[in-house]
């Protein structure tokens, strides 16, 4: 039986966060991500996404830019 994950960030947040390209799996991640490492207080999401942002693009990039030879 698998667990529900509870929501915390909606498509629509991370829309208004700048992110581009969201869709329903990667909101999904996020918040099945969020609940599986305990990041659950607003700081702690606020912090998450923050990196999340920069890593990725603003959610453009699911892969790596470089390839780690710099």
């Amino acid at each position: 039986m698998q667990t529900a994950v509870r929501t915390h960030i909606t498509a629509e947040q991370l829309k208004e966060f700048g992110w581009n390209m969201v869709n329903d799996l990667m909101v999904r991640d996020l918040n099945s991500t969020l609940e599986k490492y305990n990041i659950t207080t607003r700081e702690r999401i606020r912090h998450f996404l923050s990196q999340c942002m920069i890593e990725s693009d603003y959610g453009k990039a699911t892969k790596e830019y470089a390839d780690g030879k710099e």
